[in-house]
């Protein structure tokens, strides 16, 4: 078994928006609008122009050894529910997976759950939404990573990088 070198490492990271959908339209505490901002497709187009967002913007910020898996989206919706089928767009690149980046209004349920179920680290760029969802995992002996934002990631990303090829083979991942 060979060490790997800590500059020829890349971490893989897979973005997650997870979105609050609402099946009806009515305001309350999380959203406030009037007309199209209330309806179901509203919110979904909402989720689909962040995740073009998030496409678009993380290849940019970390360097090369920074690897972007294919981001994706998880609704969720008002009846605040989430199944296993909720996390079945995250199985396909699982293996290659090194960290999760959870990101979306209302993360922190699923972030959790997603740690739980993958036993993964999760990183949420959201400020103080990413508080609670880290010391929750890391009182239940998961990783979980806070930033205040996407920029402020790369800092974190590029330590894991050396803590992945300081305890596993080239070809693992942790």
């Amino acid at each position: 078994m060979s060490i790997s070198i800590t500059s020829d490492q890349i971490l893989n990271i897979k973005p997650v928006v997870i979105k609050l959908v609402h099946l009806r339209a009515y305001e309350g505490p999380c959203r406030e609008g009037k007309n199209e901002q209330l309806t179901r497709e509203y919110d979904e187009k909402m989720g689909a122009e962040e995740l073009a967002r998030l496409k678009t913007k993380l290849p940019t910020l970390y360097g090369d050894k920074i690897n972007i898996l294919g981001p994706v989206i998880i609704p969720r919706f008002d009846d605040f529910i989430m199944t296993s089928e909720h996390f079945k767009v995250l199985e396909e690149d699982l293996a290659k997976t090194d960290i999760f980046l959870v990101s979306g209004h209302l993360c922190q349920y699923g972030a959790t759950q997603i740690a739980h179920r993958f036993k993964k680290p999760v990183g949420v760029p959201n400020c103080c939404l990413s508080t609670d969802v880290c010391a929750y995992l890391r009182y239940s002996g998961l990783e979980g990573y806070g930033f205040i934002d996407f920029e402020y990631a790369g800092e974190t990303f590029h330590l894991l990088r050396a803590k992945k090829a300081s305890r596993t083979p080239a070809s693992s991942t942790f």
